[in-house]
């Protein structure tokens, strides 16, 4: 999962340059396809016994509210936070999301489990899950723009550059798994955070014209330091629920995941926006520093699960 990103920035950045942004979507047909025949061709249906329906209303309200949410807050800088369309989707945003807790407390099978957000343990792991997971996003949609708006390079340059982030992140992902054997998850989830913080306050401070070598260690910091977190935090969550609720666990896990993704790239745009758009070397200082300390600000919470034992002991 990390390490395709990967090939997939590579053959982005030269097909821009050779075809135009365009065919980034059309590329996708054809690998769409082909997972499509694959997943018929070997994946085994079961069914299951549960007599549950599927919880429509909930599924509904929840991207109601993802979705008037994520368009006030990417449009906010355009049409301005006062304006009438903005306050009217967050109010949108909030009632359906209101309206959703509601129904999901009442739901046999409900599309999202509040008891993993009652718990401290797991409430504060998926909240700095996302919170990391939204920042680490939301570096990765503007520094391609920095790079090319203010240092100047193009899109096929810019793909090779930024190769050591995903590639970081992935060959880390095996080792957080097996630290995550014999440390603390806390520990795990401190470093993280804190690798995420140092590499986006450099970015705050990087130079146009800096040496690449302290770009390269800033993405490879920055990529370890999520594998780190993304790692633990779903150790903390799986480990908390009986064996029944994984596959809901799980699915909390990829909506929150989807979600901090969402708003976090549409939330650091909209700060470069504000603060002088994307022609402004000043508006990305301020966006890869807020989300330096933010990431920094995800710290405290370790401490709701800092007893929780290495993986290998709860398994």
């Amino acid at each position: 999962s990390a390490l395709a990103p990967t090939l997939g920035i590579i053959a982005g950045g030269f097909l821009v340059e050779a075809l135009g942004w365009r065919w980034l979507f059309f590329a996708q047909l054809p690998f769409a396809l082909a997972a499509f025949l694959l997943a018929a061709l070997v994946l085994d249906e079961e069914r299951s016994e549960s007599k549950a329906r599927f919880d429509v209303k909930g599924a509904v309200l929840i991207g109601i509210s993802i979705f008037c949410l994520l368009v006030a807050v990417n449009r906010s800088s355009h049409w301005g936070l006062s304006s009438p369309r903005t306050l009217g989707l967050l109010a949108v945003s909030l009632l359906s999301g209101i309206l959703c807790v509601r129904v999901e407390r009442r739901a046999a099978e409900p599309v999202l489990p509040l008891s993993l957000f009652q718990r401290p343990d797991t409430g504060a792991a998926l909240l700095s899950r996302a919170v990391l997971n939204g920042l680490y996003m939301g570096a990765f949609i503007i520094l391609p723009l920095w790079m090319m708006e203010i240092r100047g390079m193009g899109p096929a340059l810019v793909a090779l550059a930024l190769v050591p982030r995903p590639l970081a992140m992935s060959l880390a992902g095996p080792w957080a798994a097996r630290l995550g054997l014999h440390w603390p998850m806390s520990t795990l989830i401190r470093l993280g955070a804190t690798g995420i913080a140092v590499a986006s306050g450099y970015m705050a401070l990087m130079s146009p014209d800096g040496s690449y070598v302290w770009f390269v260690a800033a993405l490879v910091v920055m990529g370890a330091g999520l594998a780190f977190t993304q790692t633990a935090t779903a150790q903390v969550v799986t480990t908390s629920v009986p064996r029944e609720d994984l596959g809901a666990a799980s699915g909390v896990l990829a909506i929150t995941n989807s979600l901090a993704q969402s708003l976090g790239m549409a939330g650091l745009l909209a700060v470069v926006e504000i603060f002088g758009g994307t022609g402004q070397a000043s508006a990305y200082r301020i966006g890869f520093g807020l989300a330096s300390l933010l990431s920094f600000a995800t710290l405290p919470s370790t401490r709701l699960f800092a007893g929780r034992a290495p993986a290998q002991r709860e398994l």
